[in-house]
């Protein structure tokens, strides 16, 4: 959907999509409620195998969905893209490519709002912010994943009532100038089995707040 243009989606299941299941772009708006979107083939490419996908001011509103089986990555804002999620789960982000296998992205001053989210299964993280981007989120369980939340320079991240359980590394944040609050956030057994199998880490440079954490 571009240039404007309008789309409501109620109980619809979408199935094997080559390149992206749902893409919203241009001032363009979608809404999806209680949609399945299932076992994106994706290519070689890193660049392909998206569920559903907010760029270059596009707006996604997803209530109530199942987001599986995606070779690039689960939900993705990039370039100001909106992208809103409620009551949704993401599994199965197989990562078809180096540096893809995400359950969720933001990138390029990309907007993100989760509540109720489960992220499952996801090879390469959870939750990737990247350039500028923004991420608000409440109730997101994160289960058996790479590294649970990753955020790059520029990026703000408010998050309340989180669970990382099972990753390979928990919360990591690399500056400069990321603005981070954690509140009522647990990381439960990182396994470092990609990794150092850290818990937190804040580096070069940033703000971060935390309130409750475990």
């Amino acid at each position: 959907v571009e240039n404007g243009g309008v789309v409501d989606l109620d109980r619809v299941v979408l199935e094997h999509n080559g390149d992206t299941g749902v893409l919203s772009i241009v001032g363009s708006r979608v809404t999806l409620r209680h949609v399945a979107v299932r076992d994106g083939e994706g290519a070689p490419s890193a660049t392909r195998g998206i569920a559903v996908s907010a760029q270059e001011g596009g707006e996604v509103v997803l209530e109530g969905g199942e987001i599986a089986g995606h070779g690039h990555g689960g939900l993705l804002a990039a370039g100001g893209g909106h992208l809103v999620a409620r009551d949704v789960v993401v599994l199965d982000s197989r990562g078809s490519a180096p540096g893809s296998g995400f359950g969720v992205d933001a990138d390029l001053a990309g907007v993100v709002e989760l509540e109720r989210v489960l992220i499952d299964r996801a090879e390469r993280t959870g939750i990737l912010l990247r350039d500028a981007s923004t991420l608000t989120a409440a109730d997101v369980l994160i289960h058996e994943v790479g590294i649970g939340l990753i955020g790059d320079a520029g990026t703000i991240a408010r998050v309340t009532r989180m669970e990382i359980d099972a990753p390979s590394s928990g919360v990591s944040f690399v500056g400069p100038d990321v603005s981070v609050e954690l509140t009522d956030v647990t990381v439960r057994g990182p396994t470092g089995a990609s990794d150092g199998g850290f818990g937190l880490t804040l580096t070069r440079g940033g703000s971060l707040t935390i309130v409750r954490a475990a």
